[in-house]
């Protein structure tokens, strides 16, 4: 059997997993390493036959192979297909037929056979001179991530062999290398056994993806370390412990010594040694450490030496944090306080270079998470780069380091999932021991996982018992366990808002901790407050982290070099395995931009919480939910609004309130009278640049509504200059120098007039539709709900009534009877009422209500007093406060990855189009409307009206203005997007309904 179709093969001659010997800058400063990462010769062949069989001779001319850099996947640098897939396996449906790639009707996955004659190999070549300063020491090869089975050879001669795509692998060359050049063969196989073991939700692409090196050591050498910077019983004073294993210590050890230095920042603070041996152990305390948390990372420095006839052969290093890690009365505490994750789940991935991560990109990653008020994530699901583990430690995340285990395709049932399959053991355990080992000494990582989605049993109880036994300072989480053995944390995936108060209700033995939750697909992330509202009443219940972090679309060109992002299904020919667009889940873009819902998580996830009592005298209570830290280093401000403006503002000094904690204090606000809207804004400001968070950053905000009288609405008197002339085909509504044209045989407004000038305002029908988000598609609204996009796109005209100096529009929907009224008034204002009347029971909920207009183009510019910036919908709206906002046609238009209902804005009480010069048509609401205006119509949005995937690349824009001005539209859920509908609360079901509006001219300036 070939080594990489046998389960019991997965290490040939590799060096034992350890820390990582010094930090990666200082490692990649040292004269003791060597980077080979670079441009590479490579070769690639569609299966084994057929790769060159010996091109690690030192003799074998590769001076015509291609250049492939390294690292890289080979898939994004164009050598064969990428694929995504979601919880199959990829590889299980390769046919032998070269012309069909692939067939849809797969058989079943057969462990651990990978397809012989399709599985696509790497061949890599690369040349290096080892360096003055490495000589007469060890050299150790250095592969970061290998996916998924590589074969090595020094100078022709094989070294090793290795498994296991998302964790180091090591070989000590030193006995094969040259004085002078050496070449460096590699043989990577994008499939293997191992791959049974790697079925994750992710691009399956393939290569050398993470740093290639060398690195020197001495031949008596400090081989692993182990330090635990731990707490007292009482947390006031630190542990400090360290393991050191030596490696070949010669019989004699009295010359020998171990040295454990400790630092905080250039001080140093204590110094301790032994005599050595194979294995050392040190131990002392510190008084009153600097704890680290995600809010208040405090690092020391531990230096461990070794040292002969009192000189330093060999040092290594680490920071460390101290901090205690505890499970008491079912309650996740550190430094023993009780800790709520506010947590997100991460893919490692680039918009450009898929799997290979830049420290940019993941420095850009932890801003952007802390800014946004996130303070854990899940590596999901692997080990990650070790530069994100020292990042995290330095700037401040929790961490939930996760073993690179996922067998999903093969189920979860015993008798078939690997994780119940004792010939796979070895496989399993190896996968998390390399996670622990590498990763052992990081502050940031608190809890373990055992991996994702790979059922439950004899496998992960080894593993459990194995991680316990090496490490009982973290819990260990595994959601397959569920509530058995081999987990300490009850961690479900994507349960219901009542499945958490269920569980906080009734006595629970462990701790709540969602793994996923609040899946980002597309426009999603609804009722995420709701989830949080339950959370903040029970102990037990201590968050979760969200599906996830980043849209995994790879930059792609289509024919006329337009960028979109590809996802599944846009490489390979047809029956290329696929699950489309289900890898776009995030809550940004690959290149990091922003979707609406990052919005909302910073909001729902703020740790300053306001409240006001109009009759007490200190009226604002501020309540500090940080864990860890005070507020004195925040700004806290207020503004009093009137309608759309700001009248009064100011600061609330002396705010420094203790973690947990909560103090009222007082602001002097001006005078409300009976009318109009009054809001009291709230917001804590930084007051400096700490841990990636600029100065100037709004970390919490508020808004509250004082008092909800609406501004008073136009006069609703019917002019008494209005006329109705009927023609042949139109009927006319006419008051001096305004007039509106109605279609007689469509019911729809065919051209409006105010004072004397023309508005291209067309349509005004009857909408029940939106073009159905991720969710809605996974929850099958568009089947379900489809009477309603038939009701709007086959309606009937029943008839066009004069009614006094109004006209009536009724439509026939076949479920229901919609009717328009229009109005003329003695202010040039038009009125415009709409009732929908359903006349069969047994609907489905409907997706929205409302009036599909189209304007002209020229009308851009959009102001609108409601809620903004950002786009909102009704169960996703905490974080838009009522406000007036200024946005372009095409910025009201954001552009998720696969076309979808987008740009929308709830409880507005105005809004405007006009042109560059001002001019243009208002909108006020009677009391409150919703609206969206896009440059695309919902037809266009809607993937239903075509059979071919849709990029926004694709799409072509209207040539008009597509204005829907709503009652309401139903909110996009969230809780998953293969089933779970939006919360009954934020539907609309099928019933009456009234609403009106009215429309004016604007003549005159009306900017921001």
């Amino acid at each position: 059997m070939m080594d990489w179709m046998n389960p019991k093969i997965f290490n040939i001659n590799k060096i034992k997993p350890h820390s990582l010997l010094l930090p990666v800058n200082e490692q990649k400063a040292s004269k003791n390493y060597l980077c080979l990462n670079g441009l590479w010769k490579f070769r690639y062949s569609e299966n084994p036959a057929e790769r060159p069989k010996d091109f690690f001779n030192t003799k074998f001319d590769v001076s015509d192979w291609d250049e492939i850099k390294v690292p890289s996947n080979w898939e994004i640098e164009g050598y064969g297909i990428p694929i995504y897939v979601d919880e199959r396996y990829e590889f299980v449906n390769v046919e032998k037929d070269k012309n069909v790639a692939f067939q849809t009707n797969a058989p079943k996955p057969n462990p651990p056979f990978v397809p012989a004659d399709r599985n696509p190999v790497g061949s890599y070549r690369t040349e290096f001179t080892v360096t003055k300063n490495m000589k007469d020491k060890e050299i150790i090869l250095h592969f970061g991530a290998v996916k998924s089975a590589i074969y090595v050879w020094i100078n022709g001669k094989k070294i090793g062999y290795s498994q296991g795509s998302k964790t180091p692998a090591e070989w000590n060359i030193t006995k094969y290398l040259n004085d002078g050049t050496n070449i460096l063969a590699a043989e990577v196989y994008r499939w293997s056994d191992g791959s049974y073991l790697e079925c994750q939700d992710f691009w399956r692409i393939s290569g050398i993806k993470r740093d290639v090196f060398l690195y020197a050591i001495p031949k008596v050498r400090i081989a692993d370390f182990f330090v635990k910077a731990d707490l007292d019983e009482n947390y006031n004073t630190g542990i400090l412990s360290a393991e050191i294993l030596l490696e070949n210590l010669p019989s004699a050890k009295n010359y020998y010594s171990s040295k454990l230095e400790l630092f905080e920042k250039d001080k140093k603070l204590l110094s301790i040694s032994q005599e050595a041996e194979n294995k050392v152990n040190l131990s002392t305390t510190i008084s009153q450490p600097n704890y680290w948390t995600a809010e208040t990372p405090n690092l020391y420095r531990v230096e461990i030496s070794l040292i002969k006839n009192n000189s330093e052969i060999h040092k290594v290093a680490c920071n460390i944090g101290f901090r205690k890690i505890e499970i008491i009365d079912r309650v996740f505490l550190i430094n023993g306080k009780e800790v709520t994750i506010k947590g997100i789940n991460r893919q490692e991935h680039d918009e450009k270079t898929g799997h290979v991560i830049s420290e940019e990109s993941m420095i850009q990653d932890i801003k952007m998470m802390k800014e946004n008020n996130i303070n854990a994530v899940r590596n999901s699901h692997y080990p990650n780069d070790a530069r994100w583990y020292e990042l995290c430690d330095k700037f401040g995340l929790y961490v939930m380091d996760e073993a690179n285990i996922e067998s999903h395709g093969m189920g979860y049932e015993s008798d078939t999932t690997l994780g119940n399959n004792s010939d796979w053991i070895e496989a399993h355990l190896d996968r998390v021991e390399r996670m622990f080992e590498r990763a052992k000494n990081h502050p940031s990582i608190i809890i373990w996982s055992l991996g994702n989605e790979a059922g439950d049993g004899v496998c992960f109880s080894e593993c459990y018992k194995w991680l316990k036994q090496r490490d009982p300072s973290r819990p260990i989480h595994y959601e397959q366990a569920e509530g058995g053995g081999n987990t300490d944390i009850y961690c479900p995936m994507y349960p219901p808002v009542s499945f958490l108060q269920k569980y906080a209700e009734k006595p629970q033995k462990k701790p709540l901790i969602m793994c996923e939750y609040a899946h980002a697909m597309g426009n999603s992330t609804g009722n995420l407050q709701d989830y949080w509202d339950v959370i903040e009443k029970y102990k037990q219940l201590q968050g979760g982290f969200i599906w996830d972090w980043v849209d995994q679309g790879l930059l792609s060109k289509d024919e006329n070099g337009k960028e979109f992002y590809a996802y599944g299904g846009d490489f390979g020919p047809e029956g290329t395995p696929t699950d489309e667009n289900f890898c776009i889940n995030g809550l940004v873009n690959p290149d990091r931009t922003p979707h609406p819902a990052l919005c909302e998580v910073k909001k729902v996830y703020q740790n300053i919480k306001f409240e006001f009592s109009a009759n007490d005298k200190e009226n604002v209570k501020i309540t500090n939910c940080y864990d860890f830290i005070d507020l004195e280093n925040f700004d806290f401000v207020w503004e009093f609004q009137i309608n759309e403006e700001i009248i009064a503002k100011g600061k609330i000094r002396n705010v420094n309130i203790l973690p947990q904690e909560s103090e009222k204090f007082k602001i002097d606000l001006p005078k409300m009278e009976e009318t109009g809207e009054y809001f009291l804004n709230l917001k804590t400001i930084t007051m400096k640049t700490d841990n990636l968070v600029p100065k100037g950053h709004t970390a919490a905000a508020k808004q509250i509504q004082l008092s909800n009288s609406l501004s008073a609405k136009p006069a609703t008197n019917s002019s008494s200059k209005t006329k109705i002339i009927e023609t042949k085909n139109s009927v006319f509504i006419n008051n001096v120098n305004n007039e509106i044209e109605l279609c007689k045989h469509s019911g729809e407004l065919k051209s409006c007039i105010f004072s004397g000038t023309a508005y291209e305002l067309n349509g005004f029908v009857p909408n029940f539709w939106r073009a159905p988000t991720d969710n809605d598609h996974g929850n099958q609204m568009a089947k379900r709900c489809a009477v309603w996009k038939e009701a709007s796109q086959k309606r009937e005209l029943i008839s066009v009534k004069t009614i006094g100096t109004s006209i009536e529009i009724k439509f026939d929907l076949k479920i229901a009877e919609f009717h328009i009224k229009y109005s003329l008034l003695d202010n040039e204002n038009l009125m415009v009422k709409t009732k929908l009347k359903p006349i069969e029971s047994d609907l489905s909920e409907i997706p929205r209500i409302g009036l599909n207009i189209r304007l002209d183009r020229t009308l851009q510019n959009v102001i609108w007093f409601g809620r903004g910036p950002h786009e909102n919908y009704s169960d996703r709206k905490t974080s838009a406060f009522v406000g007036k906002y200024c946005k372009t046609i095409d910025e009201l238009y954001f552009p998720y990855i696969r076309p979808q209902e987008n740009g929308y804005r709830t409880d507005v009480r105005y809004v405007s189009f006009t042109d560059e010069s001002q001019k243009g048509i208002k909108f006020i609401a009677n009391p409150l409307f919703c609206f969206s205006a896009l440059p695309y119509t919902t037809n266009e949005l809607d993937r239903y009206e075509f059979s071919k995937q849709r990029h926004p690349n694709e799409l072509k824009e209207a040539g008009f203005i597509d204005l829907n001005i709503d009652l309401a539209q139903m909110g996009v859920g969230g809780d998953d997007s293969w089933g779970a509908r939006t919360h009954p609360q934020y539907t609309l079901p099928a019933r009456d309904y009234e609403f009106e509006f009215y429309i004016i001219p604007i003549g005159e300036k009306n900017g921001c």
